[in-house]
């Protein structure tokens, strides 16, 4: 479906502008339903998303974290916006809050870490590599189930091998608030490993 700047005005007018590209493009609009629409633009010359529709691969990855029953934002529909060279998907929140938010509350506590590593496990187990993968970009419900969102760069293998794993960790560490965790999450991570054998 195709956005045209009528169209974009009636978004906006219709919701709260939570993230901003610059003054001008909206990135993540909350609309009154509840629901989201997140916009992705091409900031590189070299980008595979100059080929790859980028909202389209965020709807396949949802697709694909749902059949791998990964919780995950619930993909609805997405849209092309080319007055302003922009693509758009639009998708139902998942509830809770992210792992940086109880962080940042001083309410991450040792079961959630260890909950966190379960998750991860599971994530690697079910082929998922999650190149993205922050304390912000995780989801813990109120029931304490864990979630993805921003999972454009997620991708798909039958089953993660070491070195896949050992990389998706080092990106999680090199980011500071992570990296008084590392102890926690690597020995509950190794712990699961071992049951699985």
């Amino acid at each position: 479906m195709i956005i045209n700047p009528a169209q974009l005005n009636e978004l906006l007018a219709d919701g709260v502008v939570l993230e901003q590209f610059g003054s001008d493009l909206p990135k993540v609009i909350k609309l009154k339903d509840g629901e989201f629409v997140k916009f992705f633009r091409v900031k590189h010359l070299i980008s595979k998303y100059r080929f790859i529709n980028p909202a389209k691969h965020f709807a396949r990855n949802a697709a694909r974290l749902a059949k791998r029953e990964i919780p995950a934002l619930q993909h609805v529909r997405h849209y092309r916006v080319p007055h302003n060279k922009l693509w758009a998907v639009r998708y139902r929140g998942l509830e809770g809050v992210s792992v940086r938010e109880l962080l940042l509350q001083g309410q991450l506590n040792d079961d959630i870490v260890e909950r966190l590593a379960r998750f991860i496990f599971t994530l690697h187990e079910k082929g998922v590599y999650f190149r993205s993968l922050h304390f912000g970009n995780i989801i813990v419900a109120p029931g304490g189930e864990l979630g993805l969102i921003d999972f454009l760069d997620c991708y798909f293998r039958p089953r993660l091998i070491e070195f896949q794993r050992n990389r998706n960790f080092a990106h999680l560490y090199r980011y500071d608030e992570t990296r008084p965790y590392q102890e926690a999450i690597s020995r509950e991570y190794k712990r699961c490993q071992y049951q699985q054998q």
